[in-house]
């Protein structure tokens, strides 16, 4: 159901179904695992396709897209990294690299003067993630730990350089929209 919403998703013009497979999902009480992270992932990019949809604009079009984020992709976030998966796993640090290119996908309207500022708290918590899970790639770290370890083949997920920095530079520019250029220019 989920690979259906994702499916669904990246369709376009299709959140309606999207909508109703992770309904379905839901009413399964499946367990923590990565289909329930990745279901929060799309919930999250039909959550802001909403604004689109009803052609919201300024402060309400914020509200719409910060609901979002902290509602579904911070809790996706926090799924994979309470849990340890993408860290202690090679094989779930996708997880984290999808998360970003989501908030990418979501926070891009705000990333403009006046806006920025209210994704600084998201950045942050996704580079943090992506850092870890690069770190923990280098480091050799990532033995199989999930259902069917023993067999599993670690898929090293690598974050690249050019990726790190593009998300590092909107997160500067969020801390001087806020008017915190000293934090900005450490970043």
């Amino acid at each position: 159901l989920v690979i259906f919403a994702e499916a669904a998703s990246d369709l376009g013009g299709h959140d309606s179904q999207a909508e109703r497979a992770l309904e379905l999902y839901d009413r399964l009480g499946c367990e923590d695992d990565q289909f329930m992270v990745r279901s929060l992932l799309v919930r999250c990019l039909c959550e802001a396709r909403l604004g689109e949809q009803h052609r919201l604009k300024g402060h309400h079009l914020l509200q719409q897209l910060q609901y979002a984020l902290r509602q579904y992709l911070m809790k996706a976030l926090a799924k994979a990294n309470e849990t340890g998966w993408a860290q202690n796993d090679s094989r779930y640090g996708f997880l984290i690299y999808n998360a970003s290119l989501v908030f990418w996908s979501v926070a891009r309207p705000m990333c403009r003067n006046g806006w920025q500022r209210h994704i600084i708290n998201e950045a942050t918590q996704i580079l943090d993630a992506l850092r870890a899970v690069r770190a923990a790639g280098s480091g050799g770290g990532g033995k199989p730990t999930g259902k069917g370890a023993p067999g599993g083949a670690a898929i090293p997920v690598s974050i690249d350089i050019p990726w790190l920095v593009e998300l590092t530079l909107n997160l500067a520019f969020g801390l001087e929209d806020a008017g915190k250029d000293a934090d900005a220019q450490k970043k």
